[in-house]
């Protein structure tokens, strides 16, 4: 949903899609420049940070960890980092306030967008099965980041 709007400013926009599901599993363990330096190499210029799913959820509730899930997300953040990349870090579908909130922590830190969707993610037509977004959901989250990458994308048209 995300992408065909891309496409419509930057039809000729190269997109890449990272499968982070088992760096979520084992991101205390997991170093993530070994995990996804070709990935690196792309080079992005606008980077959209969603994740955090499939965090264990009794990450919550420990009182210490190896590495934090901010950590890792700033990590992972950094890897991706060419110096003029824009990164879009935004609350997971999934309530789940100590991930949220180390997530912004990052965010903040390195003046990056951070994307609320609490409003999308407590709407019942939101949810789709096996505790994923329903279509509605899917394009309400689609729209959401659009609103903040749009003006970037809009930019680099120019």
């Amino acid at each position: 949903i995300l992408k065909s709007k891309i496409i419509k400013y930057c039809p000729n926009a190269a997109m890449r899609i990272l499968q982070v599901a088992n760096y979520e599993r084992n991101f205390e363990s997991t170093d993530a420049s070994a995990a996804y330096s070709e990935v690196a190499e792309f080079k992005p210029d606008i980077v959209i940070m969603f994740f955090g799913a499939n965090v264990d959820k009794s990450y919550d509730t420990k009182e210490e960890h190896k590495k934090t899930f901010g950590k890792a997300v700033e990590d992972l953040r950094n890897l991706l980092d060419t110096g003029n990349t824009f990164f879009l870090i935004s609350q997971g579908f999934y309530i789940r306030p100590v991930l949220d909130a180390e997530k912004e922590a990052v965010a903040e830190k390195y003046n990056d967008a951070f994307v609320k969707i609490e409003d999308i993610r407590e709407r019942e037509d939101t949810h789709g099965g096996y505790n994923h977004p329903s279509d509605i959901g899917m394009q309400a989250i689609a729209d959401r980041f659009w609103e903040t990458i749009e003006p970037i994308v809009k930019k680099s048209i120019l």
